[in-house]
């Protein structure tokens, strides 16, 4: 409704014939240079007139364009995820973030960006990327599927406590301590420990944990430096004509 018909379709439409239109030019200037296809289709908010990049219409299209990826043009394309319209890292940025993370997952974007931005991309905060990574690690395991073989089918262990009696259990099974680090979701920020233990260890809600978590990351994080050849690589990228 904004710089674009307010359908969905339409939208999409204008937003794939202006990529083409890029693709061409890009071409032209460099044939066979990498091309990164994306209509960046959201809505503008009819009340605040702001550019959405909490709302469901943005992961719509994206994911309607990664099935025209697949069907049609053979392009890969880029997405955002984990961004809110919220102001501060609140209910509101921690369900939009999770509703464009595991969606644009399942769109299997290629490249994925704007995870961490608050109030329509206009500003971000460290505890907002530091949530969005613990929900990026949920959603790769979400989307990682349940591995089927006969290690995880787990046959073997099932007849070992059946007729092990009744002080078999799986809890002390050895195929319990051989998988369990691989077959749950182990989460660092979000908080599963019972309400004695929680309040002993302070009582933080998940805001303050991402807070002491991206304190400790920034105190303690050292980037680990590139190899010449990769930065000999980036210089010539950077001064190719």
């Amino acid at each position: 409704g904004g710089g674009a018909p307010v359908t969905l379709a339409g939208a999409m439409a204008l937003g794939i014939a202006e990529n083409l239109v890029g693709l061409v030019v890009h071409q032209l200037a460099g044939k066979g240079s990498p091309f990164l296809f994306g209509s960046n289709v959201s809505v503008l908010d009819m009340k605040s007139t702001v550019v959405s990049y909490g709302c469901p219409e943005w992961s719509l299209t994206q994911a309607a364009l990664a099935d025209m990826r697949d069907e049609i043009y053979g392009l890969p394309i880029w997405a955002f995820a984990g961004a809110s319209d919220a102001k501060v890292m609140d209910a509101q940025a921690g369900a939009e973030a999770m509703f464009s993370i595991i969606s644009t997952m399942l769109s299997r974007a290629n490249l994925i960006h704007d995870v961490g931005f608050l109030e329509y991309g206009s500003t971000s905060s460290l505890e907002m990327v530091t949530m969005a990574d613990e929900l990026v690690a949920m959603s790769r395991f979400f989307v990682g599927g349940i591995p089927v073989n006969e290690e995880t089918l787990a046959l073997e262990a099932i007849e070992r406590v059946v007729s092990g009696g009744p002080g078999s259990m799986f809890l002390m099974d050895d195929h319990t301590f051989e998988h369990f680090m691989q077959a749950q979701f182990l989460p660092k920020l979000l908080d599963r420990s019972r309400y004695d233990s929680w309040e002993e260890a302070g009582a933080m809600d998940f805001y303050q944990r991402c807070n002491v978590e991206a304190k400790r990351i920034l105190s303690e994080h050292q980037v680990a430096p590139k190899p010449d050849e990769v930065l000999r690589r980036i210089d010539q990228i950077l001064q190719a004509k």
